[in-house]
């Protein structure tokens, strides 16, 4: 899994023609990260800090930006799972949200904040169910009723694309399918069903990294519109009758399959002459991103093979790439 190395510290250093340089830092007890464990930038800055006990992030983990500024902490459990106070930080360094986890569901206080610090929102939740009125602002701080402050953020987003300029090309088909089929593959084993585990029983020791090498491959705020876009799914906020209590499991699942799907065909139409190579560039991305734990779990080659259909690499395609990929390297294990 990682190498034949059972106990003491571990660190990682790998250079490659997609990612640069990579560096963990961290300990290993019976061949599972155990202790303080540290991911760094490409330029030797720290990305990401947090602990491991036996394999699973518990405590408090921390990722910060490139210019060294916090950008989210949060906390976890003993099963790995996120609870308890976290916030997140807008680049210049304020606060862009906070708030409290419990049982996975936000449960207490909850507010967002613009990039100058003025507050956006300020919600209160029960067991993940809005509890009472919401209370919405401008960013001056005037208080907005709800429809008021559907507009004005729309305002703002309107403000905001009007300043960069769209570009269509077959790079932003193939960045796109990288996106979200890299996502759908490596959150197999953290979302998808496995009877295995149940629905709210699965294993998460991996994600972390996973999630660190897809954020880095696909770029911070491209996966962080993704993120946005697959945690709202199937939720219409300018509805009347909106009320956040969060997309269930088949709206999220539903919205990942529907892009997954529309990205595989726009990246097909795009340019025939040069599929071959677009696909394999793709596939290769895509199991970078998923070996970033080391190994690959039953569901995430299942995804895997399903994502390899889509853009017509069969079995035998998709086995060659992982060979040379990732060589004498690659043992597909359970998590």
């Amino acid at each position: 899994m990682m190498g034949k190395k059972k106990d003491g510290p571990y660190k990682k250093s790998q250079w490659d023609s997609y990612l640069g340089r990579l560096t963990e830092k961290g300990n290993l007890k019976d061949e599972k990260l155990d202790g303080a464990f540290e991911i760094y930038y490409d330029n030797d800055k720290l990305h990401t800090r947090g602990n491991y006990k036996e394999g699973i992030p518990v405590g408090l983990w921390e990722n910060f930006y490139e210019n060294g500024l916090l950008e989210r902490k949060t906390h976890y459990n003993n099963d790995g799972i996120e609870e308890g106070y976290f916030e997140e930080y807008h680049k210049n360094g304020n606060v862009e949200s906070r708030g409290y986890i419990k049982n996975g569901e936000w449960d207490g206080l909850y507010e967002t904040f613009y990039k100058n610090g003025q507050m956006s929102t300020r919600s209160s939740y029960t067991y993940g169910h809005l509890s009472g009125d919401s209370e919405y602002f401008n960013e001056s701080g005037m208080p907005l009723d709800f429809n008021e402050y559907v507009s004005y953020r729309e305002m703002l987003e309107q403000e905001l694309g009007d300043q960069q300029q769209e570009i269509t090309s077959l790079e932003t088909f193939e960045e796109r399918f990288i996106l979200i089929a890299s996502y759908y593959v490596f959150h197999a084993d953290n979302e998808f069903y496995d009877p295995k585990y149940g629905e709210y029983g699965r294993k998460r020791t991996s994600f972390i990294k996973e999630l660190h090498r897809w954020r880095k491959i696909c770029g911070e705020k491209k996966a962080e519109e993704f993120q946005h876009d697959y945690f709202w799914a199937g939720i219409d906020q300018t509805s009347e009758d909106y009320e956040f209590q969060g997309p269930t499991f088949e709206q999220k699942k539903e919205y990942l399959n529907r892009e997954l799907i529309i990205a595989a065909r726009n990246l097909k139409e795009a340019n025939q002459e040069s599929r071959p190579l677009r696909f394999s560039f793709a596939i290769r991305q895509i199991i970078q991103i998923t070996y970033a734990s080391g190994f690959v779990h039953d569901l995430e080659m299942e995804a895997l093979h399903k994502v390899a259909k889509l853009i017509a690499l069969n079995r035998d395609d998709l086995q060659n790439l992982l060979n040379e990929e990732l060589g004498d390297k690659f043992k597909k294990t359970s998590k």
